[in-house]
């Protein structure tokens, strides 16, 4: 379905909390509510960020990031941990 010019500046005029209605039900049309995504950024190498940002605490210049294995380590076991946790609230819930 193409929208047309028209069809946009009125939708521009809409109220913002209409917008907002719209865009949380279509989301719980085409989404689980119930799903987490878990996403997570690293270097293969490193386990850091290969990038050389004085200002990022993953940075390979951060010298408290000689451990990065160790912590990404660290973030797999706390997050297994939250899942299940998750999973038991879930679990408690439905019986």
């Amino acid at each position: 379905m193409k929208t047309t010019f028209k069809e946009a500046m009125e939708i521009f005029a809409w109220p913002f909390f209409r917008l907002i209605r719209i865009a949380h039900d279509t989301h719980r049309q085409n989404f689980n509510e119930q799903a987490v995504q878990i996403s997570e950024i690293l270097s293969v190498k490193t386990g850091g960020c290969s990038e050389d940002c004085a200002y990022y605490a993953q940075s390979i210049r951060n010298a408290k990031n000689d451990n990065a294995a160790e912590n990404m380590d660290i973030l797999r076991k706390w997050t297994l941990a939250i899942l299940r946790q998750r999973e038991n609230q879930i679990n408690q819930l439905s019986q």
